[in-house]
């Protein structure tokens, strides 16, 4: 016996007896569940490819903007925190190159 899961038509689970027709119901149940719009056309054939929207160098500006800022930020924050709490002074280097 077949029965129609998805579109397709496949054998059922079980033989035909009273607990299978529960099941090939639960099935047929399913199958008018399982719609996929996207990817097929009306007649059955496969979809074209989906248009895309390639923002490229916005997306670069987007992210790593903000990020850059934010590790600047942060950067800056914590070496005043290491000096102000003298875990950490950097040295004033006086070199002399006339020599």
């Amino acid at each position: 016996m077949l029965i129609r899961v998805c579109g397709r038509m496949v054998p059922s689970l079980r033989p035909v007896n009273k607990l299978s027709g529960s099941v090939n119901s639960k099935l047929q149940s399913f199958s008018s569940q399982c719609v996929r719009t996207g990817v097929t056309t009306v007649t059955g054939a496969i979809a074209g490819k989906p248009n895309r929207i390639n923002f490229g160098i916005v997306k670069v500006f987007v992210v790593f903007t903000p990020l850059i800022y934010l590790g600047g930020y942060v950067s800056k924050e914590g070496a005043a925190f290491l000096e102000e709490n003298e875990i950490f002074i950097p040295e004033d280097d006086e070199h002399d190159d006339d020599d």
